[in-house]
């Protein structure tokens, strides 16, 4: 009989959390992540940031002049 967990096993991935995880996997992005990213990169004045929580990212992106459209549902 096959493992039924064998592809999470072979992608990486599991079903199973050994730890605590967060109501609905909400883990926001830390604003200093995007502050040292944008040390490295230069984007697009306009910036459309689905699935953006709370607008972490799009706040940072707004502070340093990026037109950043978060799409909160």
């Amino acid at each position: 009989m096959r493992n039924q967990n064998s592809i999470f096993t072979t992608l990486g991935a599991s079903n199973h959390a050994l730890e605590e995880r967060e109501q609905n996997d909400y883990y926001a992005t830390d604003p200093k992540a995007v502050e040292l990213l944008l040390e490295l990169e230069q984007f697009a004045p306009v910036i459309w940031e689905p699935a953006c929580g709370e607008g972490h990212i799009s706040k940072v992106l707004q502070a340093h002049g990026y037109k950043a459209s978060p799409v909160i549902r």
